[in-house]
């Protein structure tokens, strides 16, 4: 079976392409540029060792906003996994239409074009798994401890509404994969969900029986291997920052993410339709950091909080029901998780600023 998997170098997306290689199925990856940087180092090193195996990973160049873009990539694949989107907190200093040309067309116009080039390969595509987000579910102005299921949609329609550019993109690039599957892929027996990450933690890299250590020990010290997340995590152990953004954010591990999608995948238990929220348990941000803190007294995670955007610190409860019953999936504990994260951020080198404990 081949499998293409869009935004190829980023974090969830690594741990899924390494996972589809050791379980044998052929991968096509996505990136924006062929060129070996920072960010595709990890990659170029894949391929080049992957070569010498039985197994067969390629990586195409696209642009989110050309139409035919992914034509190359998606061409010949029995599976397409659409995780390319910009994951960046709005700058306070934009303009409204600079957030909306940053953060928000980009993820619309990527799903639209990369869902056109599915279209003319229907013949081959019988699956689509479009990578939302849990911000596509949450209301930012929606009631205290609002439950999130399957059937929540943040039903905020502009900015300023919805508090940060980063939900919108994800809510109106989610509601468009929809409407498109209805027309266009629905009559054609093709299969489409959606998953829904709340934050997610774990290791930077992946872990594979398969993979040899030297791929892993040419990365200790690349930052680029930082998603957003990760890398307010490692800012605050560096000392580089002092506060964390007052939200209530959703944690899952990176490993639980993949199994959901891998599962999805395989499981006749997943249907067309379904939604997956992803989400071991909900806490404010600053609640997070006190753990960590517990965790780990010796880095100085953040004791205060800054509003982000327009967004509220409301609390909600992830209804995720409907991934234990379909998929049989129970989470990580989130100890776990963040233990795992910080140490794996140490391993790699990523932390060699260390701040003095405070």
């Amino acid at each position: 079976m081949k499998v293409c998997v869009t935004g190829a170098n980023g974090f969830i997306a690594r741990h899924l392409i390494v996972h589809l290689l050791e379980h044998k199925y052929d991968v096509v990856g996505t990136v924006r540029s062929l060129e070996k940087q920072d960010k595709n180092s990890f990659l170029h090193d894949l391929l080049t060792w992957i070569n010498t195996t039985d197994r067969k990973l390629s990586l195409v160049a696209c642009d989110l906003m050309h139409k035919g873009s992914f034509d190359l990539a998606v061409q010949g694949c029995d599976v397409v996994i659409h995780v390319a989107s910009p994951y960046q907190f709005q700058n306070p200093n934009w303009s409204e239409e600079q957030a909306m040309k940053a953060i928000v067309e980009p993820s619309v116009e990527g799903t639209r074009n990369l869902l056109s080039s599915c279209m003319k390969f229907r013949d081959t595509v019988k699956q689509i798994i479009i990578m939302s987000s849990i911000f596509a579910m949450v209301n930012s102005f929606a009631p205290e401890s609002a439950v999130v299921n399957e059937h929540s949609w943040n039903s905020t329609e502009s900015l300023e509404k919805a508090g940060e550019a980063y939900h919108l993109s994800k809510t109106r690039a989610e509601k468009l994969a929809w409407e498109l599957y209805e027309r266009e892929f629905k009559p054609y027996g093709v299969k489409m969900i959606a998953i829904h990450p709340a934050y997610v933690f774990g290791p930077v890299l992946p872990e594979a029986q398969f993979l040899p250590g030297s791929i892993v020990e040419k990365q200790k010290g690349n930052k680029s291997l930082l998603n957003e997340g990760l890398s307010i995590i490692q800012e605050m152990m560096i000392g580089k920052r002092e506060t964390c953004l007052d939200m209530t954010i959703g944690i899952v591990d990176v490993r639980d993410v993949v199994k959901v999608i891998i599962t999805a995948m395989r499981s006749s238990s997943a249907t067309s339709g379904d939604r997956y929220l992803c989400s071991a348990g909900e806490m404010r941000f600053i609640q997070c950091c006190e753990i960590l803190r517990q965790l780990f007294p010796q880095y100085p995670f953040a004791t205060k909080v800054e509003k982000w955007g327009n967004t509220s610190p409301r609390p909600f409860r992830a209804d995720t029901s409907l991934v234990k019953r379909k998929l049989g999936i129970q989470w990580m504990p989130i100890e776990d998780s963040l233990r795992d994260t910080i140490n794996s951020l140490e391993e790699m080198q990523l932390v060699t600023e260390k701040a003095s404990k405070v």
